[in-house]
């Protein structure tokens, strides 16, 4: 063939199916200009130098394999539907004398010239936007800014393989499936309706099972630690259920629709839902892809956003004070000493502790039956028992409680002792009052959940000692008791200046003793958290809205090319109808009909599984520390409000398209 024709071809055939590349071209640009400011921000040795960079770059790295994959499957996705639509075209130009070597030559140029368009536009996109990116993530990580301009040649050289090697499989693909086909499928491959699909009783009873247990899993799980694996369990059984329901309960309720006369046989209704049962099945699996990228819009901007408002609670859950220390397997001799320590470093450093709080403790895990309690050996039904002296829970609560020997006060949030009593092995006391509040909330009480962790309060320190000897068994598993010494300062400058003289002292106190002796001793401060906090959160936050915003495009996508496939295929139909008499507001109102019925289905489906995921994931931030419930219900709402609203736009743009196709004469 003469020189140049497939350049030619190739340019005129991008002309003529604008409508369909160019959402391909953009949506690749995009994606690849995403995964370049990612990767450069991930590599970035302007952030790797920072004070908390690591922990930054850690969630960054994720968000770079995150974004390869959703690139392949847009990118893909898109090719495959542009090579359906096209797959007449190629036929034609077989059946007019180009060898299927030809076509496959086309097919390159065309691959070549759509991905060095696409991948020159993100990279240019990407280095152009990569500072504005990186100033908006320091101010947002409280990092200082750094100065100068920088390219990544290794992001590029990156941005470069994975594109390349994406539009060089949907080459290959491309090329394959002409490849096999013969010229007559290729011409009809574009007008190859879908049957009637039968209703499928089983596959939607599967998918109400399916759909029902993962909502079941969300709401019943109570305890954080358990709460994660349940959160993979319930999505992996919500995602099947969507499927399944979309695929076959879409098609129960069209032919329910069908059996209601009065409703059917009204024109609009009669044309949307006759046309959709036809297709139902390719329509389904589009719609059910749309509802679970949606769900993933939600989950993903609700949460990660709510991480980062919520960062200085989270904080404070996690250190009640400023300065803590936290020591175990003690006696009275190295308590003394390490707040000794404590005092001498404040009386040097000249600052003033306030709001202290100090507790001794014994830790225990056990198994419950009853009201007895036992050595825990399995990993179910797993108890967390916190005991307390008497002496020092009326310090903390500014009580004057009393209790006599063999009594006790007790704390769980969701359970109760039968008999009003509670058995260590061969210890038991008697239960005398159940607190309202409890006591302390240490990390591992937000970790294991409220049900799952007890408090008593006991008489001294004899029956700590006593109770744990009572459970200790030959393995020698419970001894000592833990301390907890905490206070507040003004401000992160005299935690760090207390931290300079505080922390070297007890490292040295602790080095002084034999290694094994058993006694650990844990110094932090809020400070040096807040900026790893900081690094981890506002990653999350940053890298949830690229990943929100490349859902919703691949949302908007899949919603756009599905209208551009269903007015191609309609627009015969809809052409007779009105050579018939059917008015062009008519048309409109049958699009209008069928638009709102089907393409606002996913919306309301997201809107569903939200709901029933928003206890599990609020239990699940538990463990990150994170209580604030009505933040996260804020933020769950304040999302779905603005997604709604950006859906609303792309079903009224797609809305018009498809109404420009089946009526254009």
């Amino acid at each position: 063939m003469r020189k140049g024709l497939y350049a030619r071809l190739a340019l005129a055939n991008f002309k003529n199916h604008r409508r369909l590349y160019l959402p391909y071209l953009l949506s690749c640009a995009g994606s690849a200009a995403m995964f370049y400011m990612i990767f450069f921000l991930a590599t970035s040795s302007a952030l790797l130098t920072m004070r908390g960079g690591g922990s930054l770059a850690s969630v960054l790295a994720f968000g770079c394999a995150v974004i390869a994959v959703f690139s392949s499957i847009i990118v893909l996705y898109a090719n495959s539907f542009i090579m359906k639509r096209r797959k007449r075209e190629l036929g034609l130009y077989n059946i007019l004398g180009m060898e299927k070597k030809h076509i496959a030559r086309l097919m390159a140029t065309e691959t070549v010239y759509a991905a060095l368009a696409s991948i020159a536009l993100g990279i240019a996109s990407g280095i152009l936007f990569s500072k504005l990116l990186l100033l908006l993530i320091c101010k947002m990580l409280r990092f200082e800014v750094p100065f100068g301009f920088e390219v990544s040649a290794l992001g590029v050289i990156a941005t470069l393989l994975l594109f390349g090697g994406i539009f060089f499989l949907a080459l290959i693909w491309n090329v394959s499936r002409v490849h096999v086909a013969k010229p007559i499928e290729l011409l009809s491959a574009a007008n190859v309706g879908e049957r009637e699909p039968k209703t499928r009783w089983f596959l939607a009873l599967t998918g109400a099972l399916a759909l029902g247990g993962g909502y079941a899993l969300a709401v019943s799980v109570k305890q954080p630690a358990a709460a994660i694996l349940a959160f993979f369990l319930a999505v992996i059984l919500v995602i099947a259920g969507t499927y399944c329901l979309f695929t076959a309960g879409s098609v129960a309720f069209l032919k329910n629709l069908r059996k209601r006369k009065g409703y059917y046989y009204r024109t609009r209704n009669f044309i949307s839902v006759s046309s959709m049962i036809y297709r139902m099945k390719q329509n389904a699996v589009g719609l059910a892809n749309i509802c679970i990228l949606s769900t993933m819009v939600l989950v993903t901007l609700s949460t990660t956003i709510c991480l980062y408002y919520g960062l200085e609670d989270s904080l404070r859950n996690m250190y009640p004070r400023n300065v803590e220390i936290h020591a175990g397997s003690l006696d009275d001799g190295k308590r003394d000493e390490i707040l000794s320590i404590a005092a001498n470093a404040l009386e040097e450093t000249g600052i003033k502790p306030a709001n202290t709080l100090y507790y001794r403790s014994a830790i225990l895990w056990c198994a419950r039956n009853g009201d007895a309690f036992s050595p825990y050996t399995g990993m179910s039904d797993a108890h967390q028992v916190c005991l307390i002296p008497l002496e020092d829970y009326n310090q903390m609560a500014g009580a004057r409680a009393q209790l006599a020997p063999g009594e006790a006060f007790v704390y769980c949030a969701d359970a109760s002792l039968p008999g009003a009593a509670a058995a260590f092995g061969d210890v038991r006391y008697r239960i005398v009052d159940a607190l309202d509040v409890p006591p302390v909330r240490e990390n591992w009480y937000m970790v294991y959940g409220e049900e799952a962790v007890w408090y008593f309060i006991l008489p001294d320190m004899e029956d700590l000692e006593a109770v744990q000897t009572a459970l200790s068994g030959e393995d020698d598993a419970y001894g000592g008791y833990s301390m907890y010494y905490g206070f507040d300062v003004d401000g992160a400058a005299e935690e760090r200046t207390l931290a300079e003289t505080l922390e070297p002292a007890l490292d040295e106190y602790v080095y002084s003793f034999p290694e094994g002796e058993g006694f650990y001793l844990n110094f932090g401060y809020t400070d040096e958290s807040r900026v790893d906090y900081y690094a981890t959160y506002g990653g999350l936050f940053f890298l949830g809205i690229f990943l929100g915003l490349m859902f919703t495009c691949a949302a908007a996508l899949i919603m756009y090319y599905k209208q551009i496939s269903e007015g191609y295929d309609d627009r015969g139909r809809f052409d007779i109808m009105q050579k018939v008499g059917l008015s062009r507001a008519e048309v409109r109102a049958s699009v209008r009909a069928q638009v709102l019925t089907v393409f606002f289905l996913p919306l309301a489906a997201a809107g569903v599984h939200v709901a029933f995921a928003f206890p599990l994931i609020a239990t699940l931030f538990k463990v990150l520390a994170l209580t604030n419930v009505k933040l996260f219900l804020l933020c769950t709402l304040g999302c779905y409000a603005a997604f709604a609203a950006l859906y609303a736009a792309v079903y009224a743009l797609t809305a018009r398209t498809y109404y420009k196709i089946v009526s254009d004469d």
